[in-house]
């Protein structure tokens, strides 16, 4: 009788043991996922940070594939590799959504979005300005290259329009004249 009263106490042991490993296990994965450097994150807010900012964000469901997963890192190293002072400094924020989640519906329709895309959302303060789907982020994922000159091309187009709407205008030549 005291072996057996051992034993259902070990095994109860092992079961409570296995059951709190795979809830821990469970939780620290989704926390990891999801709280990666504040990356997927509920609605980007400002914190403090420039008044205009570029919001790259990259839209995913639950299930991913090889290809939005592809999506997901060159998007990554290209804002790595052309951005990172902005990035420092918080003119380029990354940040993914998960397209499932319930805060994430409005702009899915805002933006028209059907499977995992890439958007460079202009943001001021905490208002969109402006937003662009990069929508050939599919067709590029086999030419690294061509996908980060795809993407800095789109973003510095984005970066550049700041810069324009902030120089002074230049007086017509009609008007010089006419002085």
């Amino acid at each position: 009788m005291t072996l057996r009263k051992v034993a259902k106490a070990l095994l109860l042991t092992f079961v409570i043991f296995t059951c709190g490993y795979a809830v821990g296990r469970e939780v620290g994965v989704r926390h990891a996922l999801e709280g990666v450097a504040g990356q997927d994150a509920k609605p980007v807010e400002a914190a403090g940070g420039p008044e205009r900012r570029l919001v790259v964000r990259y839209f995913h469901s639950t299930k991913r594939c090889v290809t939005c997963n592809t999506i997901e890192a060159h998007a990554r190293s290209a804002l790595d590799k052309h951005f990172a002072g902005e990035m420092a400094n918080g003119v380029v924020a990354w940040q993914t959504a998960n397209m499932d989640e319930a805060w994430h519906t409005d702009a899915v329709e805002r933006y028209g979005l059907m499977r995992s895309s890439l958007v460079l959302v202009d943001m001021r303060g905490d208002e969109e300005e402006d937003y662009i789907v990069l929508k050939r982020v599919w067709d590029l994922t086999g030419d690294e290259q061509g996908f980060h000159d795809y993407v800095h091309g789109a973003a510095r187009m984005v970066l550049d329009g700041w810069a324009e709407e902030d120089e002074p205008d230049e007086p017509d030549e009609a008007e010089e004249d006419e002085e």
